[in-house]
């Protein structure tokens, strides 16, 4: 993606500024994805966290239904009660998505609980008689 950003920008050049902004805009987006996906792919390679495009994804449905239905029924869309109580219950759903893959609520290491849990409750092991051969 960050390629084929760079290769129009070198064809097109200084004209590229004249075509419409959506269009800009679409690249720009196009752009920014790709160096998050290169972001995401090099950060997952040193052990870093690998949900970072659910994260993305998250945040990137709610937007991207809202801009859609926008522009297919109009603003008006969402003076209708069962599309705004459907609304509320996506951007609910995403936001509590978005927590759990960047992490925000906490530490989110279970094993890490699990290990401290069971070495607070465990004793040492010691036999009741020592053993004679």
């Amino acid at each position: 993606m960050l390629g084929l950003c760079g290769y129009a920008v070198k064809l097109f050049g200084a004209s590229a500024l004249s075509f419409a902004p959506p269009v800009l805009l679409g690249f720009a987006a196009v752009a920014a994805f790709g160096l998050l996906l290169l972001i995401v792919g090099l950060h997952g390679a040193r052990g870093g966290p690998r949900d970072i495009m659910g994260a993305f994804w998250a945040l990137a449905v709610p937007v991207g239904g809202w801009f859609g239905l926008s522009a297919w029924f109009g603003p008006e869309v969402f003076n209708i009660l069962f599309v705004q109580w459907i609304g509320i219950a996506v951007l609910c759903s995403c936001a509590v998505r978005f927590l759990i893959a960047a992490r925000l609520s906490g530490d989110s290491s279970a094993l890490r609980k699990m290990k401290k849990y069971l070495k607070a409750k465990s004793k040492p092991m010691r036999p009741a008689r020592p053993r004679q051969f």
